[in-house]
């Protein structure tokens, strides 16, 4: 039982860390300004282009990165865990 609770802490502590150090610094969590939003006098914006022309804006609210961003997409991820789940139990039940 003892090297069990060992594989257990050492698997738990070697995932916080590739989380930590690799995966969470690339991972990013963009929340947009509703459409049609004003153009700001600073900030950021996505443009988007077809044939060389702008065909529209959307105003970036926020950006949060690393740990932030697992807390603020938590929501999308939960989301897409139970989506996943249903559809592995529908197709192997």
């Amino acid at each position: 039982m003892k090297i069990v609770r060992v594989i257990v802490y050492a698997t738990l502590a070697g995932m916080y860390c590739w989380l930590t150090w690799w995966v969470l610094p690339n991972i990013a969590f963009v929340r947009l300004a509703e459409k049609g939003a004003p153009l700001p006098d600073s900030g950021l914006i996505m443009f988007g282009y077809a044939q060389s022309k702008v065909t529209g804006h959307r105003v970036i609210a926020g950006i949060d990165s690393g740990w932030a961003a697992l807390w603020t997409g938590w929501p999308c991820i939960l989301v897409g865990g139970v989506v996943g789940l249903a559809g592995g139990w529908v197709c192997v039940g």
